[in-house]
């Protein structure tokens, strides 16, 4: 529990001064301005991706990883996004999935497999979510009151 504080009490430090180191005070007004229900929108849409990135491990893994709740799936697809980021080339990301599933029983060459096809199913969406905008952006219907016929 202590070790939960000082994390989120570094997360906080860490999100006023990164703004103040680029921006200076003005930012600070900026940010007060902006709407509180629309970064809580923001945050909501975060947990719900990746709770549904969680549910896909637990579909990938289908049962070889025991019994794995929701929330413990969440954590470990959040630690694997996370280390994707922060490391250099996405490199730690299979590694940390790798280590997080190995504690579970997982072998490394499912782990791979589960890795892999997760990356491919990310990289399909959003090649489909790429395709639709640029048709949506090259067609000229461009209002849904085209769409309705008014």
């Amino acid at each position: 529990m202590n070790r939960t504080i000082w994390l989120l009490l570094a997360g906080l430090v860490a999100v006023l001064a990164i703004p103040i180191l680029l921006g200076g005070s003005g930012l600070i007004h900026q940010l007060a301005g902006f709407p509180l229900w629309l970064f809580a929108m923001m945050l909501g849409m975060i947990l719900v991706c990746w709770f549904i990135n969680g549910l896909k491990l637990k579909v990938l893994l289908a049962g070889h990883a025991g019994p794995l709740g929701s929330m413990r799936a969440m954590a470990i697809m959040m630690a694997a996004e996370f280390a994707i980021c922060a490391t250099p080339g996405g490199t730690g990301g299979p590694l940390t999935l790798m280590a997080l599933l190995a504690r579970r029983g997982v072998r490394p060459a499912r782990t791979t497999a589960v890795f892999a096809v997760d990356q491919i199913i990310d990289l399909v969406f959003f090649l489909s979510a790429m395709i639709g905008m640029m048709i949506y952006t090259a067609s000229p219907v461009q209002s849904m009151s085209d769409w309705a016929g008014c």
